[in-house]
């Protein structure tokens, strides 16, 4: 019997493996024994402080903002407390969640507009009430798309997500978000987009979602109470925050500016005392002024849950309240300019307009003064900046709006051909942009500007050297198809967004730009608006037409007899009603965007240099730049109602400049004031020769006072070349303009105007000229200075060369008054100043705007106040009317106020001291505003400087 054989070795193996993974279980144990002790013992206390950290967050709480007054303690600027509809999410992941999620939104969105309300919300995307439009498009849209579909990069869209429709957006957030899309009915659709609009916002603060999303603002007392009392809204709250209110604003943003969201660059460098829901100062007062009317952020410290849910409070630090700031403006003195402004510039073009319905052709010899508009400009106006152009192809649109519809497409569709051929065009076809009609220059222009705006040409890659590009940007002598293709050619141009939505992305580089042209710039609202001349001009549109449309869209509403007589095919009725609410201000300058549309004027206390007035046409309301579709239509208006011309504009000041050459003349001791100069129209002693305003008459012999009252332009000339004259006491002196400039300047720089005005506000810096001491002395050549500037400067002369820096912000709100005690820096004797105030006396003595200036008394007994001024146009050129200024001061005994008027464009002088005439009639006698602008005699008195 075989019996088995005993292994020492096996039995070892056999009871040494569960040995084994014993003692490796027990070795295990106590390493996660000591891992725990080390963990709730020895750091415990360290691992509890960082897990607290992780599930703790600080929100910030925004301040109040100060007030911003006027000098008599009006306010301005103010921010009120309002209440807001906001929504947190605090549901689960799972799907049920989710339903519950788009349930409380929806019952949330018909509680709002239960209670007529509505949503607040930004969204590519708006329901038409037929189908979903995007209500952005260009850079925009591609920019929106990238955020819906999820890319940091636009350029990472696919070709399917940039070709995206509005119902694509729409359906593919629909999808994300789980919500229903059944019901199809209008309703249905306008509650899809309005949820995932909201569930969209909500996406975007998903990473916090103790962040709550504000879904419709400055909400009443009912709906307030309706949120409050349900239960059934888990997340939806109200919550309140500041809204910054504006009274006046129209006439008063040019001073005060606006406040925006604070930038995440401002955040970094301002710190902690602002928060990321922070306004702050972007232009005016607002922001020179922003330290002082900032309020501290407070801030409430929460604890989260792991889906960033709060879950209760465990701070609270109450926020702060900016100071108030206290204006030198006269709000009912700005208000008041402002319609002067306005009544100034209708009653200019009312001068100006003819009823002639044929071009008018303004010729390189035509004075300013015989420039004139026609009637068809006016339509063409109408149309194209106030006629809702999209309405005329809309469903509901009348007869005349279809019609109008028809005749723009098909003038559109000619236009385009057009353009499309001219560009093709190459050899002895092509038109130079110097040789083609104002029409197509027009076009050519904005075409080129859009490609710019639009990131298609790329300015970076254009080399500026070149032969084609100098000869576009210098004297126009090639076409703009030639440009087009050597932007083509030498990569200028960025072409995988050119083919972006090409109908043919096959077509060679070159058509493919001129596809783009035409789908694009060519279909801009802007572009339209350009055409919309051209197109009344052109006969295919008729005043008549024009005025039944404005009648069927509500804008304007004639008497039932004007309505008759305009329908009736009456052009003079159609013309003769236009007149009417021009001269009603039913229609402003600023709607026709015809020359003259803006104007600026600065009104000064002469003894201490306080801005009462300081006024910018056209304004703009700052307290509805948060309305997406205002800010939109802003920043689309010509007349650029938010560049502050009094503050940002430079144009030469003409003629009002000469009692700085006065002064320099005095000074350098090349006049005296009772020397007489002669006159005769025209100096000859440079080439080419200037002329006098006068020519071919001429003023005679004239002594300074003579000179400044005259505004005569060849006794001036004649300081000017003397100023130059090395050795004016030599046989045959040498005439050097760079001394004549050299003299010249150190008197523009004693009355301030080397340097900015002294305003709390953006301001240009002024150029004093540096070429041609004979026409700088006049204030042509390269002077050139903002309303405020001169304003200062007048200011200076009223005070007989005491320098007196403006201020907008009163003493009191004014930190130090270092530099503002005002120092004597144009020191000239007492009979020169007595010459330079008396000419300036002489200046308004015969005009009956000012010899008719008075004070009634409560007696009704009239007191009569002398003034003194200086007139003066700037030559403008290029087929548009000169520039309209005025400076002067008053009473001229005892200077009280000093003020600078400057009207773009406005023609001559005549206008702008008329202007600034019933500014001081308001000033001294505020009763009588009325009669002011009730006033409908013609604003021009003739030429002159």
């Amino acid at each position: 019997m075989n019996r088995p054989q005993f292994s020492f070795r096996e039995t070892i193996k056999k009871v040494s493996r569960p040995m084994y993974l014993t003692a490796l279980t027990v070795l295990l144990a106590v390493i996660l024994i000591a891992r725990l002790f080390v963990l709730q013992i020895v750091r415990g206390d360290s691992y509890s402080q960082e897990s607290q950290t992780r599930t703790t967050r600080v929100i910030t709480i925004p301040g109040k903002r100060g007030r911003i007054l006027d000098r008599n303690g009006n306010v301005i600027a103010d921010t009120r407390n309002v209440e807001n509809v906001a929504i947190i999410d605090v549901t689960g992941n799972s799907r049920a969640e989710n339903d519950r999620l788009n349930e409380i939104i929806q019952n949330t969105i018909r509680l709002i507009k239960d209670h007529g309300e509505s949503l607040c919300l930004d969204f590519g995307v708006d329901f038409d009430g037929q189908g979903y439009v995007f209500n952005v498009d260009g850079s925009k849209k591609t920019r929106f798309l990238a955020d819906v579909y999820g890319y940091a990069d636009p350029a990472s869209l696919s070709d399917k997500e940039r070709d995206s429709t509005a119902s694509d957006v729409v359906a593919a957030l629909a999808e994300r978000y789980g919500i229903d899309t059944s019901d199809t009915s209008p309703e249905g659709k306008m509650l899809q987009l309005e949820t995932v609009q909201i569930r969209y916002a909500l996406s975007l603060t998903s990473f916090a979602k103790y962040n709550e999303t504000i879904i419709a603002k400055d909400v009443g007392d009912d709906l307030v109470q309706a949120v409050l009392g349900r239960d059934d809204l888990g997340g939806v709250s109200i919550s309140g925050s500041y809204e910054r209110v504006y009274n006046d604003s129209i006439y008063l943003s040019s001073v005060t500016g606006y406040t925006s969201r604070i930038t995440q660059e401002e955040l970094d460098e301002r710190g902690d005392t602002y928060s990321a829901d922070d306004y702050t100062g972007t232009a005016g007062i607002e922001a020179s002024m922003e330290d002082v009317l900032h309020g501290a952020a407070g801030s409430r410290e929460i604890s989260i849950d792991n889906m960033g849910r709060e879950q209760g409070e465990i701070s609270y630090q109450r926020a702060g309240e900016g100071s108030d700031v206290t204006l030198t403006i006269d709000m009912e003195l700005q208000r008041a300019v402002y319609q002067i402004l306005e009544r100034s510039l209708s009653l200019i073009l009312l001068d100006k307009i003819t009823d002639s319905v044929s071009t008018f052709d303004v010729t390189d010899d035509m004075s300013s003064d015989d420039i004139r508009i026609p009637a068809n400009d006016v339509y063409g106006a109408l149309l194209a900046y106030t006629i809702d152009r999209d309405h005329l192809g809309s469903e509901g649109a009348s007869e005349s709006e279809q019609s109008l519809k028809y005749a723009y497409d098909a003038y559109l569709r000619r236009t385009k051909d057009a353009i499309k051929a001219d560009l093709r065009a190459e050899g002895e076809d092509e038109i130079a942009y110097a040789d083609q009609t104002q029409e197509y220059q027009t076009y050519y222009s904005y075409i080129i500007q859009s490609l710019f705006d639009r990131g298609i040409l790329i300015r970076d890659k254009i080399d500026s050297d070149d032969d084609i590009y100098s000869a576009w940007t210098g004297d126009g002598s090639v076409s703009a198809g030639a440009l087009l293709r050597r932007a083509v050619r030498d990569g200028w141009a960025d072409m995988d967004a050119v083919r972006d939505g090409a109908e043919n992305p096959q077509s060679d580089d070159f058509e493919a730009l001129i596809d783009y042209i035409l789908r694009e710039p060519c279909e801009d609202y802007s572009f339209g608006s350009r055409m919309c001349r051209y197109l009344v001009r052109g006969g295919e549109a008729t005043g008549i037409l024009v005025c039944q449309v404005l009648f069927d869209q509500g804008i304007y509403s004639p008497s039932s007899a004007q309505a008759r007589r305009i329908a009736s095919g009456n052009e003079s009725a159609a013309y003769a009603y236009i007149r009417e609410m021009i001269a009603t201000g039913g229609i402003t300058p600023a709607q026709l965007y015809l020359y003259p549309y803006s104007a600026s004027a600065v009104v000064t206390d002469v003894e201490t240099g306080e801005v009462l007035a300081l006024v910018s046409y056209p304004g703009y309301d700052a307290g509805r730049l948060s309305e997406s579709d205002y800010m939109d239509e802003i920043i689309m208006d010509p007349t650029k109602p938010m560049l502050n011309t009094a503050t940002r504009q430079r144009t030469a000041p003409g003629s009002t400049f000469k009692m700085v050459t006065a002064s320099a003349g005095i000074g350098e001791g090349v006049i005296t004031p009772e020397e007489y100069l002669y006159c005769g129209g025209i100096f000859d002693k440079i080439d080419p020769s200037p002329k006098c305003w006068i020519y071919p008459s001429g003023h005679g012999n004239l002594n300074l006072a003579g000179g400044i009252a005259n505004s005569c332009n060849l006794y001036f000339y004649q300081v000017g070349y003397r100023l130059g004259l090395d050795d004016p006491d030599a046989e045959d002196p040498d005439y050097d303009s760079e001394l004549g400039i050299e003299r010249l300047t150190g008197y523009a720089v004693n009355y301030g105007l080397s340097e900015r005005s002294g305003v709390e506000i953006e301001e240009s810096d002024p150029v004093i000229a540096t070429r041609d001491s004979v026409r700088a002395a006049i204030g042509q050549s390269n002077n050139s200075y903002t309303t405020t500037q001169l304003a200062r400067y007048v200011t200076d002369v009223a005070n007989s060369g005491l320098d007196r820096p403006l201020t907008l912000i009163a003493k009191e709100s004014r930190e130090s008054d270092e530099g503002r005690e005002g120092q004597v820096r144009t020191e000239l004797d007492e009979e020169t100043w007595d010459a330079i105030h008396d000419g300036m006396r002489r200046v308004v003595k015969g005009r009956e705007y000012f010899s008719t200036l008075h004070v009634k008394g409560e007696d009704d007994e009239v007191t009569y106040i002398e003034s003194a001024g200086k007139t003066g146009t700037a030559q403008q050129g290029g087929g548009r009317p000169n520039h309209a200024l005025f400076v002067g001061y008053a009473p001229f005994d005892e200077p009280e106020i000093a003020i600078a008027v400057r009207i773009p464009n406005g023609y001559n002088s005549s206008y702008a001291s008329r202007t600034a005439g019933e500014i001081m009639q308001y000033y001294f006698d505020r009763q009588t505003l009325y009669d002011i602008l009730a006033d409908d005699r013609q604003a021009g008195y003739g030429g002159g400087d």
